[in-house]
């Protein structure tokens, strides 16, 4: 918010934040964000929209495959993951991304499995250009594997000369050049290389829990849902369930192979999850006779993550226990209920009312989410406490607080990781989930106390920061072993 505040009052290729440039963040996003009005209620009027135009297409693409059912299931089960509902409710700049990357997805696949014109395929490459340009190479490489996969695994690979592939690629390389050259000659090349490629290193089991998040509360039913559709004999859907199985993979894949990565991308794996949970109930929530157990486990499973979902974000931050409104605890109270009543239903072997309650369930808690969030961000008031003391310092990789003090008003001056303070004392403002460590950092280089704290998920502190204390000369010998007079010497 405080970077499209600051591209507001002087619209620039480069975003900046705190006067600083601004790395590892796109600027065309933060650049069309700031034509937005300055609340953030518009933002995330902007980010819902997004969803719900996707929650359409998702429905547009089950009912065209499976029939108006099976439609409405998965856009249900999609819309109420926990990935799609943090996503799209909050200001996120994967959201945009990962929508565009759905719709080149979803259109390619709905042309390639219909035999519709050719032409659809230029719109499909059309939304993967601005996704690629909005979210980075990443978004691209997924996509041309999750096409030749398809292709492949589809046993038809004359078809590639169908899917205009020169055209794709030409105007697809032809975009990341001058989106490169311009940024390469404004930029340079380290802030050109973090917006196409922006994130870090996730490896295997971070992958893995940001995918399988982003499916919760539902991944439990992923389990009969894949391996319970699509008979052998149903060929043609087994074909039409490729893309969502595809792009299942293919997310985690990326996510943990890549040498940079951005955990928001995870989110593209609800959608997929969604279908393939949606066409399963659509069909009956049919499973092998004597497989029947697998079903009800995965209900139950779900049910219990439903009822752990609120236990576990007020344990890992007990201080929002105490600061909770009334009308927090009420929504909580019924998102208790209702997923106690999916779990009685479950015992009755009354699968569609059970699906019903759990949907129930999960609204109820997206309505508390924002509530949570506000729990955990810093109170203004603490924030403007802070920007009282002079000189104030803010770490250069601290994002969080610099935006924080920008939005106070504040004019921190913004010091790499390795700074020392020379002459006098200052006070270093930060958002950090490790305060104890950072204050032993800072004491092997200066002195450091912290003057006030506060702890909302993350600690936000005022450290004082000083020169250490000079060491005392050492006492002059009584008698000097050069001689006074000594010439030359």
């Amino acid at each position: 918010m405080q970077a499209m505040q600051e591209m507001r009052e002087h619209l620039q290729l480069i975003p900046r934040l705190n006067g600083m440039e601004l790395p590892g963040q796109n600027p065309l996003q933060i650049m069309l964000l700031s034509f937005l009005p300055t609340s953030v209620a518009w933002a995330r009027l902007v980010m819902i929209v997004i969803g719900l135009v996707l929650a359409a297409a998702i429905y547009l693409y089950a009912h065209l495959l499976w029939g108006w059912r099976t439609g409405v299931y998965a856009v249900l089960f999609t819309v109420t993951s926990i990935g799609f509902l943090q996503d799209y409710s909050l200001l996120n700049l994967a959201a945009l991304p990962c929508a565009l990357f759905l719709w080149a997805y979803l259109l390619f696949s709905l042309a390639y499995l219909k035999g519709w014109d050719r032409n659809w395929y230029l719109l499909a490459y059309a939304c993967i250009l601005a996704a690629m340009l909005l979210g980075g190479l990443e978004l691209l490489v997924l996509f041309v594997g999750a096409v030749i996969l398809l292709v492949l695994f589809d046993l038809a690979p004359r078809r590639f000369t169908e899917i205009r592939p020169v055209i794709g690629l030409g105007a697809v390389i032809g975009a990341a050049f001058i989106f490169y050259l311009v940024y390469r000659i404004g930029g340079g090349s380290s802030y050109v290389g973090g917006i196409l490629w922006p994130g870090g290193h996730l490896g295997l089991f971070k992958a893995l829990a940001y995918g399988f998040r982003a499916a919760l509360p539902w991944l439990p039913l992923l389990v009969p849902a894949w391996f319970f559709t699509a008979r052998p004999e149903e060929w043609e859907d087994w074909r039409e369930l490729l893309p969502a199985k595809i792009t299942l993979i293919l997310v985690v894949l990326l996510l943990w192979s890549s040498g940079k990565s951005l955990g928001g991308y995870a989110l593209l794996a609800a959608p997929a999850a969604g279908l393939l949970i949606g066409y399963w109930a659509g069909q009956g929530l049919r499973v092998a006779g004597r497989l029947e157990i697998v079903r009800r486990i995965a209900f139950i499973c779900a049910a219990l993550i439903l009822l752990a979902l609120p236990i576990v974000d007020l344990g890992l931050n007990l201080r929002m226990v105490l600061n909770l409104s009334t009308p927090h605890i009420v929504l909580l109270i019924t998102a208790f209920v209702t997923a106690a009543a999916m779990l009685f239903l479950v015992k009755g072997r009354r699968y569609g009312p059970a699906m019903i309650a759990g949907l129930l369930a999960v609204c109820v808690l997206a309505w508390q989410a924002p509530l949570s969030a506000r729990l955990q961000g810093p109170p203004e008031e603490y924030l403007d406490s802070i920007a009282q003391y002079q000189p104030l310092l803010v770490l250069e990789k601290d994002l969080v607080m610099r935006g924080a003090l920008g939005s106070a008003g504040a004019h921190p001056l913004v010091v790499g990781k390795e700074f020392i303070p020379v002459g006098s004392e200052a006070y270093l403002a930060v958002a950090t989930d490790g305060l104890k460590r950072l204050l032993k950092n800072l004491e092997g280089r200066m002195q450091a106390s912290v003057v006030n704290q506060i702890k909302r998920g993350t600690t936000y502190a005022l450290i004082r920061v000083a020169p250490r204390e000079r060491e005392r000369l050492r006492a002059e010998p009584a008698q000097d072993p050069v001689a006074r007079d000594a010439e030359g010497i």
